[in-house]
């Protein structure tokens, strides 16, 4: 995972990564990730170790409600 945001920031790319669980969570980050999605799973430790690697967090907050409204 480190090569390939090594790749992508080599060409002015960030990567964001979708990621639910801890370990994916915590594999993102100290590869390099500048942004993961979900993070459904996340720990203190996890979200700790985020913060200190100014990794920003966009969570998915209304997907089971709209899941649950829509598909009956």
């Amino acid at each position: 995972m480190r090569a390939a945001v090594e790749i992508a920031e080599s060409s002015g790319r960030h990567v964001v990564v979708h990621a639910a669980s801890a370990e994916g969570m915590r594999r993102a980050t100290l590869a390099g990730a500048v942004n993961i999605e979900h993070g459904d799973g996340g720990t203190a430790e996890v979200f700790t170790l985020m913060a200190e690697k100014g990794v920003a967090l966009c969570p998915t907050l209304a997907a089971g409600d709209a899941t649950q409204q829509y598909a009956g």
